[in-house]
C-alpha cells in the first residue's frame, strides 16, 4: 500500500512540475490560452495588435525596397491640400472604432494618413486574414510565371495528396475557399489540430489530414488552415521560399519596406500564410494601389489583367468571394463566413453605394478598401471590433468622392473621368478557359 502512494505521489509531483514547465514557456502567450478557452480561436497573444510583431518570434523577414508613394505617381491638379477634409465621416468613425491608423487614396494622392495611440508610418500591425489577401495575388502571379493554372489539381504539387481523391480539389477551389474540406477539430482542447495549426506545430501534418466533407466548389466554408494549405502549394509550385517569392515579385516591386511573417515550427520554406504578415498600413496602401491601377505600377505589369480579373471573380460557392478577396456583390447582412452561418459574422447594416468594391478582411476590423469607380483606396488598422460595420466607411467615402464632383462642377470646373469600374464578376472577366 505505502509503495502504491508513493508511486502516486511521484506521478502527482512529475505532473504539478511538468504544469509548471509549461505555464513558464507558454506565460507571455496567456492572451492566447485566454481567448482559447473562451471560444475565440484566433492566435491573438498579445493587444493591442500593433505590438504581435514583438510578442512573435522569432520571425522571417520579407525584404522590401522602400519608396515613398508621392515619387510613384503624380497627383492631378484638381486635387488641393486639405482635401482629407472631405473625408471627415470616413476619419470620426475610424475615430469610433478606435483605429491606430486610417490611409486614404485618392486621386493618385494619399490625401490623408493619421495615426492614434502613439504610434507613426513604421509601425507594423498584426494583419490578420490581410494576408490571405496577398497569397491570393501571388497566385495570380505565379499563373503569369507559368508556376500554375488555376485548375490544376491541388495533387500535383502536394506529395500527400498525390494518390488521394483530395487530390482532386483544384487551386481555385482552394483560393475560394470552397474544397469541400471539413473544417478542423478543436477536440482535445490545446492539443487539437487547430490548437496545433494555431501554435504553428505540425501544420502541414495537420492541414494534410484534413478529411473531405463536400464536393469541392459547392460548399463555402472561411477557415485558415485552408490558406495555410494553399501556401504549401505555392512554395512546391515555384521551388521558392515564400519569403523570398513575395519579396521578388510583390513587395519591392511596388517599392514596400521590409515586412515580417511567421515561420512555422516544422517548416523554414512555407511561414504562416493564414495571418501574420506584419507590414506598415502606408505598404498595404500600395498592395491596395496596384489593384486599383489593375496590376500595373508605376508603368510596369506586375501582374497581369488575365490573371487578377480571374482573382477579381466571384466564385460559384460565394458570390462575395474570390482568390482569397472579399467583395460587396450581394448584400449579406451580417456577412457570415461560411453557408452554415456559424461562429463570428460581421455588420454591414446599410445597403452600398459603390458597386465594385473590393477589400481585404482582417480579423477584428483591419481593412483594404478598393474601388476604381470611385478612385479610393483606404486602409485601417486597430484594436479587435467585431462591430466594425463595413457599409460606413465605403459609403461615407463614396458620399464625399460625389460631393467634391458636386462642387467642382459648381465652380465651372469638370470633374475628370475616374477609372472605370471592376468588371463584372461573371465569366464574361476573362476569356480564358477555366
Amino acid at each position: 500500500m505505502k509503495s502504491n502512494v508513493k508511486w502516486v505521489k511521484r506521478v502527482f509531483l512529475f505532473g504539478l512540475f511538468g504544469l509548471i514547465a509549461f505555464a513558464l514557456v507558454e506565460a507571455k502567450h496567456w492572451p492566447f490560452w485566454y481567448s482559447l478557452g473562451r471560444g475565440v480561436f484566433i492566435d491573438a497573444r498579445t493587444q493591442p495588435l500593433a505590438n504581435m510583431l514583438e510578442s512573435r518570434v522569432p520571425t522571417q523577414r520579407v525584404a522590401g525596397d522602400s519608396k515613398d508613394l508621392a515619387t510613384v505617381a503624380k497627383p492631378p491638379k484638381s486635387v488641393k491640400q486639405g482635401q482629407q477634409n472631405q473625408f471627415a465621416e470616413v476619419i470620426a468613425y475610424a475615430e469610433l472604432m478606435g483605429r491606430d491608423s486610417l490611409l486614404i487614396w485618392h486621386k493618385n494622392q494619399l490625401v490623408h494618413e493619421q495615426y492614434w495611440n502613439g504610434l507613426n508610418r513604421d509601425f507594423r500591425p498584426e494583419s490578420a486574414s490581410m494576408h490571405k489577401s496577398v497569397l491570393g495575388l501571388l497566385f495570380a502571379i505565379a499563373w503569369d510565371d507559368g508556376f500554375i493554372n488555376p485548375d490544376d489539381k491541388v495533387g500535383q504539387y502536394l506529395a500527400e495528396w498525390r494518390d488521394d481523391p483530395r487530390g482532386d480539389i483544384t487551386i481555385e477551389q482552394l483560393l475560394t475557399m470552397s474544397s469541400g474540406l471539413e473544417k478542423l477539430s478543436l477536440e482535445g482542447g490545446i492539443f487539437s489540430p487547430m490548437t496545433g495549426l494555431l501554435k504553428g506545430r505540425k501544420s502541414r501534418k495537420i492541414v494534410t489530414a484534413m478529411p473531405q466533407l463536400a464536393e469541392p466548389g459547392t460548399q463555402f466554408w472561411y477557415q485558415n488552415a485552408v490558406s495555410q494549405l494553399a501556401g504549401y502549394v505555392l512554395t512546391s509550385a515555384t521551388g521558392e521560399a515564400y519569403t523570398d517569392y513575395l519579396a521578388e515579385k510583390l513587395w519591392k516591386p511596388i517599392g514596400a519596406d521590409d515586412a515580417f511573417v511567421n515561420p512555422e515550427r516544422s517548416d523554414s520554406v512555407t511561414p504562416r500564410t493564414y495571418s501574420s504578415l506584419f507590414a506598415r498600413p502606408y505598404d498595404w496602401l500600395k498592395v491596395g494601389v496596384l489593384i486599383l491601377h489593375q496590376g500595373e505600377w508605376n508603368g510596369r505589369e506586375i501582374v497581369s489583367k488575365r490573371a487578377l480579373n480571374r482573382a477579381l471573380t466571384s466564385s460559384t460557392a460565394n458570390r462575395n468571394y474570390g482568390w482569397q478577396m472579399w467583395f460587396a456583390r450581394e448584400r449579406q447582412h451580417p456577412r457570415y463566413y461560411n453557408d452554415a452561418k456559424e461562429g463570428i459574422s460581421i455588420p454591414m447594416a446599410s445597403a452600398l453605394d459603390v458597386d465594385d468594391l473590393v477589400f481585404f478582411d482582417g480579423f477584428g476590423g483591419q481593412r483594404v478598401y478598393i474601388s476604381r469607380s470611385l478612385d479610393i483606396v483606404i486602409v485601417t488598422t486597430g484594436q479587435v471590433r467585431l462591430d466594425l460595420d463595413d457599409s460606413v466607411i465605403p459609403n461615407a467615402a463614396a458620399k464625399a468622392v460625389r460631393e467634391m464632383a458636386v462642387r467642382m462642377t459648381e465652380q465651372g470646373g469638370t470633374s475628370e473621368t475616374r477609372p472605370a469600374p471592376f468588371s463584372a464578376p461573371d465569366e464574361m472577366l476573362y476569356q480564358t478557359k477555366r
